[in-house]
């Protein structure tokens, strides 16, 4: 619960401050995507959680998502970046 309530903070604060809107959308998208994906794997009986919230997973499993998906679209664009000029 408390590992939670921090995620949520964050996500709360870099929304507001660092993210630009399409980066909003995106964190957003990736988030409800690998939430979907987990309780699909919850359900199928994959996986379980010890204390899920929604259906079969904990609230804050959407944070975990949206912030690697951002972790990985924001590795990308840099190794992308630093390609483009060496080349």
């Amino acid at each position: 619960m408390i590992a939670g309530l921090i995620l949520f903070s964050e996500a709360t604060v870099a929304q507001i401050f660092f993210y630009k809107n399409s980066e909003k959308i995106f964190f957003v998208f990736a988030g409800i995507f690998g939430t979907v994906l987990e309780m699909i794997g919850g359900i199928i009986g994959i996986w379980t959680y010890t204390y899920p919230n929604l259906i079969t997973v904990p609230f804050w499993i959407f944070f975990c998502w949206g912030f690697t998906f951002m972790l990985l679209n924001s590795a990308y664009s840099l190794v992308k970046n630093r390609l483009n000029k060496q080349g």
